[in-house]
């Protein structure tokens, strides 16, 4: 016995001294995590994206719809989860476009839409096919391409830059 309560005595002491350690990823009540929240917006700090075309697009034939590939950097410190558990598609994050005329007013901004394939981690790139349709009227405009987080907000309403391709639409 006099062996037995020495020893049980050390294991307790060993186990709540191991448990006390926090991990250094683990964070405490009201501190902010890096990891986001499946069923609610982004963090602030996660709207960043880069965009770049992997082909460029110069013309288009008016109402001519044209699959582009979109290179999307997550250029946050914070993991995109793409998918989250909202109803229907809210919390998904995508890559969109919108038509601008050359004065850079707005034509659309419901032209395209094609979810990311899975989470992207900070500092990772994904290529998405994205399906564009050119205006009806032929002209000069401006495709301008941006990260929306649906239901939530588009990334350049946080400041995340936009791509914006100039395009001839014949």
């Amino acid at each position: 016995m006099r062996t037995i309560l020495p020893v049980v005595l050390l294991s307790v002491v060993m186990i709540v001294g191991c448990n006390s350690q926090r991990p250094q990823n683990v964070t405490t009540a009201g501190s902010e995590s890096n990891i986001p929240k499946t069923n609610a917006p982004l963090p602030e700090r996660a709207y960043k994206a880069e965009l770049s075309l992997v082909e460029p697009v110069t013309t288009i034939k008016a109402g001519d719809k044209q699959t582009v590939k979109i290179r999307v950097k997550n250029a946050s410190d914070t993991p995109w989860l793409v998918y989250g558990i909202g109803v229907g598609t809210k919390y998904r994050v995508a890559v969109g476009d919108s038509w601008l005329d050359s004065d850079g007013k707005l034509i659309t901004n419901m032209d395209g839409r094609y979810g990311l394939p899975g989470d992207l981690s900070p500092g990772r790139d994904v290529e998405v096919p994205l399906v564009i349709t050119a205006p009806a009227k032929p002209g000069k405009y401006i495709l301008q391409f941006d990260v929306v987080q649906e239901g939530v907000t588009w990334f350049h309403d946080k400041g995340s830059p936009v791509l914006n391709v100039n395009v001839q639409v014949t």
